[in-house]
């Protein structure tokens, strides 16, 4: 019997994993923008100077496998970043010109 908690993103039975996973981000991100003076008692440990060693580690190592990766998927990635990145600088200047 399937399991009743997960939603196929397919018809031909593939797991719908990330699925799973793009909804708990999305709640996450809600949650942090509908919330933006609640405390936020963690810390991201091994910190060097306020800069978190895995995310450094994490910056290598994708662009490692970006050395590997098809030409297309490559444009079609840094189409997205650069997408990302205009909505971030707009979404900064727009909070800052709200309060």
């Amino acid at each position: 019997m399937p399991d009743a908690t997960r939603i196929p993103a397919t018809t031909n039975g593939e797991d719908a994993g990330q699925v799973d996973n793009d909804v708990w981000l999305a709640f996450v991100v809600a949650l942090r923008c509908s919330r933006l003076h609640a405390s936020r008692p963690f810390q991201i440990p091994w910190s060097i100077r306020g800069v978190p060693l895995f995310a450094v580690v994490g910056l290598i190592g994708n662009l490692m496998l970006a050395l590997f990766m098809d030409g297309q998927a490559f444009r079609s990635g840094m189409v997205l970043l650069v997408i990302g990145l205009v909505a971030s600088i707009f979404a900064v200047k727009y909070e800052r010109e709200a309060a």
